[in-house]
């Protein structure tokens, strides 16, 4: 639902007698236009009941938005009806050696498909302790938002989040800090991605130039700003990225920089790309 009890909700201002979603606006109800009420029942119909007019049901297209939406003109990560996607630490999986991900093994009397007692027949094992980061499968649908707010430039806004579309589920409260939330899965598996890469110190010795970075050098101004930037700061401003034969494939000007400074090792990520 977009309101929960407890919430207070401008009547529209323009309301007439007409329909209004899925039910109609009685005469009786116009005394209430314009005026802030407060949310006394929500009906399992998507309809409501406020308080001092329990008499008739209220929708969502009778209102003019909450008091709080209509005094502040605030920045929502998402909006109501939304899909978001979770991600969360997970132990690490492997394909069971057993079953070679397949779930199943032959039974070596009766000679028929069983599932695989070494993964439950999951096809993983799970290599506890070893966290990485998921995209949570099941996504969810903002339901509710919630704004709690001291002054006009101090406001927190919370969201009810729900699986599924179905009206009557416990909605779990989400606030709009929250780093784990993303409007797409494929924005979310980008931020796992990213997550999950290994950093570790590396001499600059042992990271390879591919030819690629070799033949096409930098620009001067990009190695200067670089370069001014890591003696006002200590940082050369972006990560240092190889791939698993230590090949670099992003951060190439701080690299250069690093070594006319006289800097031995540094911090590098770790990233599984494959040079073609």
């Amino acid at each position: 639902m977009k309101y929960q009890v407890g919430d207070t909700v401008i009547i529209r201002k323009d309301l007439e007698v007409k329909q209004y979603g899925e039910n109609c606006v009685t005469a009786e109800m116009l005394a209430f236009k314009g005026k802030a009420v407060v949310i006394d029942e929500v009906q399992s119909d998507g309809q409501y009941k406020i308080v001092g007019c329990n008499l008739y049901g209220w929708t969502n297209e009778m209102f003019g938005g909450s008091e709080m939406e209509q005094q502040l003109e605030f920045n929502s990560r998402f909006n109501y009806g939304d899909t978001i996607y979770l991600i969360e630490r997970k132990d690490k999986t492997k394909i069971c050696n057993v079953c070679n991900g397949s779930k199943v093994i032959e039974h070596p009397v009766d000679k028929i498909e069983v599932r695989c007692p070494y993964c439950n027949g999951r096809g993983v094992k799970y290599i506890h302790g070893d966290l990485i980061w998921c995209v949570d499968e099941k996504p969810r649908i903002v339901k509710s938002i919630r704004i709690k707010a001291k002054s006009a430039d101090n406001y927190k806004i919370s969201y009810g989040l729900v699986q599924g579309d179905a009206l009557g589920e416990i909605q779990e409260l989400y606030t709009s800090e929250n780093k784990n939330l993303f409007s797409s899965k494929e924005l979310a598996q980008r931020e796992c991605n990213k997550r999950n890469r290994v950093t570790k110190t590396m001499s600059l010795d042992v990271i390879r130039v591919t030819k690629a970075f070799e033949n096409t050098p930098p620009v001067p101004d990009k190695i200067k700003e670089c370069y001014e930037n890591y003696r006002n700061t200590g940082s050369i401003g972006k990560e240092i990225v190889v791939n698993e034969d230590n090949f670099i494939i992003d951060g190439y000007v701080g690299y250069l920089v690093l070594k006319m400074m006289g800097i031995r090792s540094t911090k590098v990520v770790i990233d599984d790309y494959k040079l073609q």
